[in-house]
């Protein structure tokens, strides 16, 4: 039974929701215990002012609406664990990736031989130019391999660069995302 906020409660419960939240907001820098007891003194001269029936018929429409609130926050906790579990695969990808690569700079530096490759490698004069392609890129300019003159394997290394820093600035916003999703989640609770 999915609702919105205020969705399937009477306006008497619809408001004490909404001044219940003034106040958590109006305590938020507050200790815990504190906010507690101000949300239960706020709530006790609601119900006092109330007659016993119409107070209990309140008390039912606050508890389904914070249970259901619960239960919304439970579910989209779910989803962004699903998230962070994804993105952190995709982490470990690229730190092995990464870890690769460095070993390879490694031998390369050293003057150990590298796996035999199908033509001699990227010179400098192309790896000048997949580096301009990639500022292009991040410009927001069109850098196609074709456009920057590359043979078949630096256009390979130019797309794989390419992915690796679509992948990281990606990455970097997911992070934030998610960040924030936690940080609001947890905050937002009363």
């Amino acid at each position: 039974m999915a609702q919105d906020r205020g969705a399937g409660v009477d306006g008497n419960t619809a408001r004490l929701v909404e001044e219940l939240e003034a106040v958590r907001r109006a305590h938020a820098g507050s200790t815990t215990e504190e906010r507690q007891e101000a949300l239960r003194l706020r709530l006790e001269k609601e119900l006092r002012s109330l007659g016993e029936e119409k107070g209990q018929r309140i008390v039912g429409g606050l508890k389904d609406y914070f249970v259901n609130q619960a239960r919304q926050r439970a579910g989209r906790i779910t989803e962004l664990e699903a998230e962070v579990r994804l993105v952190q695969a995709q982490l470990d990808s690229v730190a092995a990736e990464r870890e690769h690569l460095i070993q390879e700079n490694q031998r390369l530096r050293s003057g150990q031989p590298v796996e035999a490759r199908g033509d001699e490698g990227a010179s400098s004069e192309s790896l000048e130019r997949i580096r301009q392609g990639l500022i292009r890129m991040a410009e927001g300019k069109e850098a196609g391999a074709d456009s920057l003159g590359l043979g078949p394997s630096e256009a390979h290394l130019y797309r794989l660069c390419l992915e690796l820093v679509r992948f990281t600035l990606d990455y970097g916003m997911a992070v934030s995302f998610l960040l924030t999703e936690f940080s609001i989640g947890r905050a937002g609770g009363v």
